[in-house]
């Protein structure tokens, strides 16, 4: 049968969607191991597709294969259709509906003839006799997760059931057998949890290691897959596995452990409250708001952010909440506000946060104070003013900020068993295609177990990476050259031999370079005004007839390894400065890339300013100094045998990247001349092009300066030796001269 290309309604495509994310997806709650079962329940195809009420699931499931002809046709003789996307196979619908029909057949009390039972859900009296083509429904099934396992897509494997010794395949054999869990097996399960009420609400799969594998074991009208199931899981937890949730034993009964259809969603968006905190916490602290992205390593979404003084921000707070559909108490920093008291963890030099995930006991922390609730604190604890009415106290040990947090009643971290918020990144450098790959700016991978974490390149001839453990549940990624392209960061767990690993799996994408802004912004004229005590530098003076500009060289070979990772700070600074860094922010970059042996942070901003990389501004409302990048110029230069210009502003690699490009094209040639020091940004000049034009190929502003003075020019040497002159002899002279005026006898007798 030839393919056909077919316009597929919108619902069918977005079930098909959702199926493939749930069931083949790696971020699914099956987590990254080989695909070997299907729960096919109407709890778990309500949670799939999102289905507030678990009854609607087959129904909507129905629809979504376009009805019992169509269904028919493709049992019968497979799959034939062009699919319009890759990201699904086009056909899972159709077998995730034979596994519900398996799983619920055995509820008919008439027959548990598949074709009879399938019919009812179509409400048809075809009996869908003919299933020749299931079983390479499944054959293809695995064909296709291969092939988008190979090319690294977040797919898993599908590894079909083994067939007979003696190469008989029913056709309903492999659906029987991926099939988990039965009706049956939930109805029993549904009448042992009545009997133990004191088995409703666990949340913790260990807990139900403990209490329940060993009933389920021992009870024979369980089929023999759910006791194996539950033995699987008995000896993981001896094992101390932390992976128990990707278990099918787990997502088999955790539903009706709760008494509801696991359809909670895991939230995506979460708020969040940012500190930061000066040297003068009553004159330099910003505040911040902003919304998260969960399942992104938790980037902040655009478009979400608000900052300002502490009591400007607190006091838009309720505003921004309601604007942005969130409720009072969907965050637990926020719901505290009632009380006057919202506590605050140390997220990097200088930078508290506030927001659903702050631990329960940090080893140190903030508390923000509304006026009037300094009284609930001991008279010991000392309060600064970060606005007309918040005070700031701490920072606090851990000894103190369990007391607190426990007289406030502050809730701990929000643990979700159901999210995949066990494998995440920590620190890093976000920019819009992915993390920025450069060597000492690689994110640390947060991961909850026992386990090995590995970061497997996609193709080959990337850069290696090597994963080592660092704190507790976290691991470091080190390379010895920067990343760029796809990479597969797994954590697999597999403490008993012969049962399938537990594995979580993520893809990841890292640029070498910092891609270019389309945008800078420009600081507010109403809030930011320029900071006048730093003044950029000199501009170097141009001489055409000179290669290097004037500029010294330094040898590459004399910089030391603190300094070879300042190109690296270099694109860090570019890539999140596209809407201004805090002075709080940009310090702990610093000192995060450098390193605590590097050179001072101010020391390293000030020639960053003197280079015109940056410019800084303070706040009219309060003691906050901000960073904004400066936009590429070129800076025209003095004439003398041809053009010649200097490219100012920041410029990392892909910005420099792009004027060479262009110079060459227009028949110049540019040169790059190191700084005074390691410590200082490349130069880069051009020679050779007509400024205006490469100006308007570029799209940047011009500038120029005052004309250059030679090294040779006889006026400068005579006018500068006769300046010395003239003031050595008024230096000499007017002492001399006083002196002459006092008696000697006098001058001696004071002696």
């Amino acid at each position: 049968m030839s393919s056909m290309t077919i316009d597929y309604p919108e619902e069918v495509v977005r079930v098909e969607f959702a199926l493939t994310r749930h069931y083949l997806g790696t971020d699914g709650p099956g987590g990254a191991g080989p695909l070997r079962y299907i729960d096919a329940s109407e709890g778990e195809l309500a949670t799939a597709l999102s289905l507030k009420h678990p009854r609607d699931s087959f129904d909507v499931l129905a629809r979504a294969c376009e009805g019992a002809a169509k269904t028919a046709r493709v049992l019968a003789y497979g799959w034939h259709d062009r699919w319009p996307r890759t990201d699904s196979p086009g056909y899972l619908r159709f077998l995730v509906l034979t596994c519900a029909t398996a799983a619920r057949s055995d509820s008919n009390e008439q027959t548990r003839e598949f074709g009879r039972n399938l019919a009812g859900i179509f409400g048809v009296h075809e009996n869908f006799t003919r299933r020749t083509g299931l079983p390479f429904l499944w054959e293809q099934l695995q064909e296709w997760c291969e092939r988008a396992h190979a090319r690294g897509a977040a797919i898993r494997r599908f590894v079909p059931p083994v067939p007979s010794s003696n190469g008989s395949f029913p056709n309903l054999r492999t659906t029987y057998e991926v099939t988990f869990p039965t009706w049956r097996d939930l109805a029993h399960l549904r009448v042992i949890v009545q009997r133990h009420p004191e088995w409703s609400g666990i949340e913790d799969p260990r807990d139900a290691a403990r209490r329940i594998c060993r009933i389920i074991q021992a009870d024979h009208r369980f089929s023999g897959a759910m006791r194996d199931a539950a033995a699987e899981y008995a000896k993981l937890y001896e094992a101390k596995a932390s992976l128990l949730r990707l278990h099918r034993f787990w997502r088999c009964i955790r539903s009706e452990l709760s008494g509801a259809a696991p359809t909670r969603l895991e939230r995506k968006a979460l708020p969040r409250i940012e500190l930061r905190v000066g040297v003068d916490p009553g004159e330099d602290t910003e505040a911040t708001l902003c919304v998260r992205d969960s399942r992104d390593n938790y980037r902040r979404i655009e478009g979400t952010e608000m900052d300002g003084s502490v009591d400007e921000v607190m006091r838009s707070l309720p505003g921004w909440l309601r604007q942005r559909g969130f409720e009072k108490n969907r965050s637990r920093a926020v719901a505290v506000l009632g009380g006057g008291v919202v506590p605050f963890v140390e997220a990097g030099f200088g930078t508290w946060i506030s927001d659903d995930f702050a631990e329960t006991a940090p080893a140190r922390g903030l508390v923000l104070v509304f006026r009037g609730s300094e009284r609930h604190f001991p008279p010991s604890v000392r309060f600064a003013p970060v606005g007309g009415d918040w005070f700031l106290a701490g920072p606090f040990g851990a000894t103190e900020l369990e007391r607190i947090y426990e007289h406030f009643g502050f809730a701990g971290r929000e643990v979700d068993v159901e999210s995949g918020a066990t494998l995440r990144l920590l620190a890093g450098v976000r920019v819009d295609t992915g993390l920025l790959g450069r060597v000492s700016t690689l994110p640390k991978v947060a991961a909850i177990g026992n386990g090995e974490a590995t970061l497997v390149p996609a193709e080959q001839g990337q850069a290696l990476t090597r994963l080592s453990p660092g704190a507790e549940g976290e691991w470091l990624i080190s390379a010895d050259e920067p990343l760029d392209g796809a990479y597969t960061l797994r954590f697999e767990e597999a403490p008993v031999a012969g049962i399938e690993p537990l594995a979580l799996q993520r893809s990841l994408r890292f640029v070498r370079d910092a891609p270019e802004h389309a945008t800078l912004r420009a600081p507010s004229s109403e809030r930011w005004v320029a900071d006048i005590e730093a003044e950029p530098g000199d501009l170097p003076t141009m001489a055409s007839s000179e290669m290097d500009f004037g500029l010294p060289k330094v040898s590459v070979d004399k910089f030391d390894s603190i300094a070879s990772n300042y190109d690296d700070l270099l694109e860090v600074v570019y890539a999140g400065g596209a809407k201004g860094w805090s002075e709080m922010e940009l310090v702990a970059v610093i000192r995060q890339v450098l390193g605590s042996e590097g050179p001072s942070p101010w020391d390293v901003l000030r020639s960053l300013e003197e280079a015109g990389w940056l410019r800084s501004t303070l706040c009219t409302n309060w003691r906050a100094r901000r960073w904004w990048l400066c936009p590429p110029a070129l800076v025209a230069g003095r004439e003398r045998v041809e053009p010649c210009a200097l490219l100012r502003g920041a410029t990392p690699t892909v910005i420099r990247a792009r004027l060479r490009r262009t110079v060459q094209e227009l028949g110049g040639r540019m040169i790059s001349s190191w700084g005074v020091s390691p410590y200082c940004p490349v130069s880069c000049g051009v020679i050779g092009v007509e400024i205006g034009a490469l100006a308007r190929e570029l799209a940047w502003p011009t500038e120029s300066i005052p004309s250059g003075i030679s090294r040779l020019d006889p006026i400068t040497y005579l006018g500068v030796g006769t300046l010395l002159i003239v003031v050595a002899a008024v230096a000499g002279y007017v002492p001399a001269w006083r002196a002459s005026r006092i008696d000697p006898m006098v001058a001696l007798r004071s002696n």
